[in-house]
């Protein structure tokens, strides 16, 4: 029962982070398309995967540690 409750007092865990997820996922990729256009190193692939999993960082390093 105390379980239960404390779950659903949880921060950082809904529609609003997935949203900043996505958000950042769209904003790297267009950066990365860019270069790509342009032909430049580390292009969509890389920017993506910089971007997203830097943003994901962010997120568990706001959320993941409150009672640290």
């Amino acid at each position: 029962m105390e379980l239960a409750s404390a779950a659903g007092g949880l921060t950082g865990q809904g529609w609003v982070q997935i949203g900043e997820l996505a958000l950042a996922l769209l904003l790297s990729a267009l950066i990365g398309l860019e270069r790509e256009i342009r032909q430049k190193s580390a292009g969509l692939r890389t920017h993506t995967l910089v971007g997203f999993a830097s943003a994901l960082i962010m997120l568990v390093s706001k959320y993941g540690f409150a009672d640290v």
